[in-house]
């Protein structure tokens, strides 16, 4: 409450999300709004949500207790979102359905199916592609470095 009337006090808490793949790639991103704070930190989950960890970074410091139960709201959510996650022996190598994914992606792309595949996943276009949700999933296992290294059997 406002120390000079009856009216609530609004606190904006200024964050900094940080979701890591295993292999270390990292997206971020800042919210002033905790629900769409807690909905990117989902949405970075949501392919697959044992091989990610999603931290928060408050931008800003404050004593009060408003502040302070609001960093510790979002701080139980990527706790709640990072439970589970695989151990650090996870495979470093597409599951077969991601390697069939891989395959049909590289023959209807061609030559330069990696580029082709990178773009996608930079611009989002994966989501709307056949397998997509196969490609993003393993973009979000081993991370978008992966790909450069790996040939197709």
């Amino acid at each position: 409450m406002n120390a000079f009337s009856n009216e609530p006090q609004t606190i904006t808490v200024i964050a900094k999300l940080i979701v890591t793949t295993p292999a270390g790639a990292a997206f971020e991103n800042r919210f002033k709004n905790q629900a769409d704070t807690v909905e990117w930190m989902k949405a970075c989950l949501n392919c697959n949500a044992n091989h990610a960890k999603v931290d928060i970074e408050p931008l800003c410091a404050s004593d009060d207790p408003a502040f302070q139960a609001q960093i510790s709201a979002l701080k139980e959510v990527t706790d709640t979102l990072n439970t589970g996650l695989g151990s650090e022996d996870q495979e470093e190598d597409p599951t077969p359905e991601q390697l069939a994914a891989l395959s049909r992606f590289a023959k209807r792309a061609g030559a330069d199916w990696k580029g082709r595949l990178s773009a996608a996943w930079t611009s989002g276009k994966d989501a709307t592609m056949p397998d997509g949700h196969l490609l993003r999933q393993l973009r979000n296992r081993l991370g978008p470095e992966w790909l450069m290294s790996f040939t197709l059997p």
